[in-house]
């Protein structure tokens, strides 16, 4: 498996690796995050606890480890352990554990006890967002606002989840509203806090809307072995 993460490579080779990305079992995917942490420092408890961890979240989310499920978490996780610059166990773990209310509401209560610190637990709620009520143009705005003024660059974690679906987003045909959250919510804000990830995301979203897009990927998805 080459280079599975992110690293702000152009938008072909980025999309591209994030498509062969979505195929890869998420263990294998998840051996490639933690070789990258323990080159960058993760020590061994740190390494225990987040094998504990991805274990825990294979049985909650009936993934087995050959499955790709979890990759998207997976993903994100390396690439906040990259651009946070915080190599510790708890970086890793709130990247894994980021969608966890979504994805699993209040029935995976135990493994954030368990697993995740006060402080990432409290950042997960901000990130957990009323799906009921997202296309409520009030209550996105407050919404992003309080993600932007939460500690720990919160807003900057966002916009790389966003990333990692976005560049997803070439085979997809979605409803215009996800466009517009991006342009008029998130890089506007993102803009404040980290530029160049502000100025990449949106170049991410122009290019994989396009007809082109659309034909180049599913053409390659297609061909694919």
């Amino acid at each position: 498996m080459q280079q599975p993460f992110f690293e702000f490579a152009s938008l072909d080779t980025e999309i591209r690796r994030k498509l062969e990305s979505m195929k890869v079992p998420s263990g294998e995917l998840f051996a490639a995050l933690v070789r990258t942490a323990r080159a960058d420092g993760l020590d061994d408890d740190g390494g225990r606890r987040i094998a504990e961890l991805f274990v825990a979240l294979c049985e909650k989310f009936d993934a087995a480890a050959e499955k790709p499920t979890l990759n998207h978490a997976i993903r994100v996780a390396a690439t906040w352990w990259n651009i946070s610059g915080r190599r510790s166990y708890e970086t890793l773990a709130f990247g894994l554990c980021h969608n966890i209310r979504e994805n699993g509401g209040n029935s995976l209560k135990n493994i954030e006890a368990a697993f995740l610190s006060s402080n990432s637990r409290e950042m997960i709620g901000l990130l957990t967002i009323d799906r009921e009520r997202e296309q409520d143009l009030s209550y996105l705005s407050s919404y992003y606002d309080a993600v932007e003024q939460a500690s720990g660059d919160l807003l900057v974690f966002k916009g790389l989840d966003k990333l990692d679906n976005f560049l997803s987003y070439a085979i997809y045909d979605l409803d215009p509203y996800y466009f517009m959250v991006l342009d008029d919510f998130v890089t506007p804000r993102l803009m404040r806090k980290h530029a160049k990830l502000a100025v990449y995301l949106q170049n991410v979203a122009d290019r994989v809307r396009t007809n082109d897009a659309k034909t180049t990927y599913r053409s390659l998805e297609a061909t694919a072995p």
